[in-house]
């Protein structure tokens, strides 16, 4: 009797240990995602698909960051980011580029805010393409502007980039 019953707990393990390995492995990438990215961005993702995502929110007041790139197949995006008036022509503006890549300005040194536990960048780096930047910081004044974003004790931003050779789209948020 004793032997039946440490079976059946060693089989039920199994199970709860199938149900949270497919759980979790559901969690990474989500309809949630693409749909939170294309209201963000204020485009249509309808043919892109989503290669990475990543989300640390959930600590303290929701601080964290969510990261995902996707790939866009069509010239649709491309296309609706050229007619968008929010999205602009690469180079990225000194502040983003700051905040992005990291700079040492004389004696004041930037470290980049989209960078993974380990330090290294989210973003490649991209020669032909375009970025969108928006501040969703409470007293910003025009969302769409990055002069201000440096002069803050934190950030709470969107930033995308999107790589016209290679027709894939960078996303993160940020807040801190």
């Amino acid at each position: 009797m004793e032997m039946v019953i440490r079976k059946n707990i060693v089989k039920l393990g199994k199970y709860i240990l199938l149900f949270a390995l497919v759980i979790s492995s559901l969690a990474g990438c989500t309809p949630s995602d693409k749909a939170t990215v294309e209201k963000s961005l204020e485009i249509s993702l309808k043919n892109a698909e989503m290669i990475e995502s990543k989300d640390s929110h959930g600590g303290f007041h929701g601080d964290g960051r969510f990261f995902c790139s996707l790939e866009c197949p069509s010239d649709s995006v491309l296309n609706q980011i050229e007619s968008n008036e929010h999205w602009h022509e690469l180079p990225l503006s000194d502040n983003l580029n700051k905040l992005v890549i990291g700079e040492t300005d004389g004696m004041t040194t930037y470290y980049p805010v989209f960078a993974d536990e380990d330090g290294n960048i989210l973003f490649p780096q991209v020669e032909n393409g375009y970025y969108f930047f928006k501040d969703r910081y409470d007293e910003a004044e025009d969302e769409y502007d990055d002069a201000d974003v440096l002069n803050r004790g934190s950030y709470n931003f969107t930033f995308a980039l999107y790589d016209s050779d290679n027709h894939k789209l960078y996303y993160c948020e940020i807040d801190t």
